[in-house]
């Protein structure tokens, strides 16, 4: 049991993101590969357009290999445009497909997160009072999850293009709401101050990739496993020291009464 609970490191996907002008270079950073790799960058009317493959193989990038590209239309003459996101939707090994986001010009990091809420598949975001009076817009990019369940379905052959990039003006003293999937994944939330000014606030998957559709009896063996199997040692340390006790002492007595 204490060798069953030893953690396993899984692999990784990662990637380095280079811009010169409208192309796009990208090299696969991680420890595996990454499949049906598709990029996505903001065209003039805020839609995402699929960068063009240059260079490369986007149906299987494997580690240290290069994907170069060349970007379709103009980017948005806004603050946003001129950051310039660009997303990255693939497929791991096992068939799950995941999301990544780049930017030409990062964002600073929103120090106060809005508050976010999750109701199944919806992200509702809500800011205080304090952020209505600096945030104007929001804008949130996400990609649903819908779980495991997709691993049992073929893998498709083209990549979906993502969702449209969501905006949200906070003078309509409504929330926002995202669509995240069945199994609650996460989104990237860019806060827009009236000066212009962005800043990028990031929310993680509602529950751990791969264990949405695991029991919660199941979930409380793999957290304290460890823990268990220590005890269960320890007990068993215990009983065969008292074996042992309890044998020298019949041997003694036997010797006695011989």
């Amino acid at each position: 049991m204490l060798f069953a609970s030893i953690p396993v490191q899984a692999g990784s996907i990662g990637f380095s993101i280079s811009f010169t002008g409208d192309e796009v270079s990208m090299t696969n950073t991680g420890s595996d590969a990454a499949f049906q790799v598709s990029e996505w960058m903001l065209d003039s009317n805020l839609q995402w357009r699929e960068v063009q493959v240059q260079q490369g193989n986007h149906a299987y990038l494997p580690p240290g290999q290069i994907l170069k590209g060349h970007r379709v239309g103009r980017a948005p003459d806004t603050n946003l445009g001129r950051a310039d996101p660009l997303l990255l939707v693939f497929f791991d090994q096992a068939g799950s497909r995941m999301a990544q986001l780049a930017w030409r010009q990062t964002p600073q990091t929103q120090q106060i997160p809005l508050e976010a809420t999750r109701h199944h598949e919806q992200l509702v975001v809500e800011p205080g009072a304090a952020h209505l009076q600096k945030t104007v817009a929001s804008f949130a990019v996400a990609v649903p999850y819908n779980g495991i369940q997709q691993l049992s379905k073929p893998l498709a052959l083209n990549n979906a293009p993502p969702p449209n990039l969501l905006r949200h003006v906070w003078s309509t003293d409504t929330p926002m709401v995202v669509n995240t999937g069945a199994a609650q994944g996460g989104a990237w939330l860019v806060h827009e101050d009236a000066s212009g000014e962005l800043r990028l606030q990031t929310v993680q998957d509602g529950v751990a990739r791969g264990q949405e559709q695991v029991p919660r009896w199941l979930m409380w063996i793999r957290r304290y496993f460890m823990q268990l199997a220590g005890v269960l040692a320890g007990a068993g340390l215990m009983v065969t020291a008292a074996g042992f006790v309890l044998r020298s002492r019949k041997l003694r007595h036997a010797g006695h009464t011989a």
